[in-house]
């Protein structure tokens, strides 16, 4: 797990990095600090450029011309499993991770009593959700925090490219979130595939199909549409 702390008071961020390490050390987790930094325009060139899913340690004011919701923008632009935790003076400002769809795991305001104990909660949750998950499940954050979804209960997952955003249909509702198809379809199984460039579904979940508008139907009544190019893989999955 690579983790990132962009935090202009240097006082602040040195003490903070040692106390990440300690955590880091104490728990063994398989992780290190690879940006640790007052520049906004540093995290934002990692971002483009990274490969790995990290955690985000952000202050808000930066005495830059980006804030750390800026930033946080710049990795849900390109990035939805990546970790974003917010560590700020400003306790009034908390309710725009939520107006803004930030998916941010905590925001933590540095004068409060349980810092300390907050920032070891978010790298034990963040471990937990980066290197535990199952090839069985997909755990995924939530605007309530993390929540599991195993593969059986998935009927389908739909992209909409224009805003970088995925809905995954399961037995117990939604989830929505930023992200890819092929981001998703990476972490899944050989029960998964595309019907679509905008769908992939659980082909043990098809019921039926209606060749004339080309749509597949699963056993709740939801329903998704697939491409002519996928029409003999669909009918093959019918049939088995």
């Amino acid at each position: 797990m690579n983790v990132v702390i962009c935090e202009d008071d240097h006082n602040f961020r040195m003490n903070l990095t040692n106390y990440i390490k300690k955590v880091i050390t104490c728990q063994g987790v398989s992780g290190n600090i690879v940006i640790n930094t007052d520049s906004p325009d540093e995290v934002i060139k990692y971002i483009k450029e990274q490969k790995y899913i990290t955690l985000y340690f952000l202050d808000i004011e930066l005495n830059n011309k980006y804030t750390g919701f800026d930033i946080a923008k710049k990795i849900r632009e390109n990035d939805w499993r990546s970790i974003i935790v917010f560590i700020t003076a400003y306790a009034n400002k908390a309710p725009l991770t939520y107006k803004y769809k930030l998916q941010a795991l905590d925001y933590i305001v540095k004068t409060s009593e349980s810092l300390y104990e907050n920032i070891t909660e978010c790298i034990t949750i963040a471990n937990s959700l980066l290197n535990k998950e199952t090839p069985k499940e997909l755990r995924l954050l939530g605007k309530r925090g993390l929540i599991s979804i195993p593969f059986h209960d998935i009927y389908y997952i739909e992209s909409s490219n224009s805003l970088h955003k995925i809905t995954i249909y399961y037995k117990n509702g939604h989830y929505e979130g930023r992200g890819s198809l092929k981001e998703i379809f990476e972490r899944l199984d050989e029960r998964f595939a595309y019907c679509h460039k905008s769908f992939i579904i659980n082909k043990e979940k098809i019921t039926s199909t209606d060749t004339n508008t080309r749509k597949i139907i699963f056993n709740n009544e939801l329903f998704c549409w697939y491409s002519k190019n996928y029409a003999k893989e669909v009918k093959k999955w019918l049939q088995s």
